[in-house]
Order: structure tokens, then sequence, then C-alpha cells
């Protein structure tokens, strides 16, 4: 995300101090510091697992609210 220019190294950083601190995920932190928003989470995560997005085909079919659910339901199960 860094390399995208989504993510400053400091954000970075400081994201990485709260999940060693925490045990949490790296994504939640930074969408729960307000460094990015979930769909841009989404989005990078998607690409990293099935290479190049194509969002006509993908969220289009349910895919993003599927994603969003399912993070979301993590970090609920994380929080517990």
């Amino acid at each position: 995300m860094v390399e995208k220019g989504l993510l400053t190294g400091s954000e970075l950083d400081a994201a990485l101090a709260e999940q060693e601190d925490s045990g949490r995920l790296l994504g939640e932190i930074i969408v729960d510091l307000g460094y990015v928003p979930m769909i841009t989470l989404v989005n990078v995560l998607t690409e990293q697992l099935n290479g190049e997005f194509d969002h006509q085909s993908g969220f289009g079919t349910g895919l993003r609210q599927l994603l969003e659910t399912q993070l979301l339901q993590q970090r609920d199960e994380a929080a517990a």
C-alpha cells in the first residue's frame, strides 16, 4: 500500500506497532485508524489474491459485499 501511495511509511510503522501490541490484523488496524477506507483495503487485498481486479465482473457480482462481510466478521471475532 505504501508503494501504491495509499499509505505513508510512518502510517505503516504506526499500524505495525499497534499490530505488535494488540495482535490484530494489519488491515483492520489501517482501516480503524482511518488511513484507508475499507473498500480500498478490499481492492488491494483482492488484487494481491487474484491479480488485477475487473470491477465489471467482480463487485457487480456481489464479490465486494462478500469480502466486506468476511472482513467485518473477522474483525468482530477478533474483538470478542
